[in-house]
């Protein structure tokens, strides 16, 4: 559904975490049939990785997965909305500024 709507690269991204992230473990299963508990176990197989980012993100595109199934009438609830706040929140990633007298070089390197 959402191939056309996003821009191909990200769109690949979202399939390709999916379908290395969840198949796995949950793509022969019926939406309806997965529970939160199985779903925080593949989310705890990536975050035992160190990947926290990428479990933050896999849990939020379940959320919305499952928010449309259930809309769909696929499914009758959400197994990812009962798991915000049980993985380990991704490091917040500090960029270092530049110091005014370091732009005119930082500009010649650009060119």
């Amino acid at each position: 559904m959402k191939e056309k709507e996003w821009k191909q690269d990200n769109f690949q991204d979202v399939k390709r975490a999916i379908e290395n992230h969840l198949y796995p473990d949950l793509g022969h299963r019926a939406l309806s049939e997965i529970t939160s508990a199985e779903l925080l176990s593949v989310l705890k197989k990536i975050e035992v990785q160190g990947k926290y980012e990428a479990a933050s993100r896999t849990r939020q595109k379940c959320e919305a997965i499952f928010i449309y199934a259930n809309l769909s009438q696929r499914c009758e609830n959400n197994p990812a909305s009962n798991l915000k706040g049980t993985l380990i929140s991704p490091k917040k990633k500090e960029f270092k500024a530049l110091n005014p007298e370091e732009l005119p070089q930082f500009f010649y390197k650009a060119k």
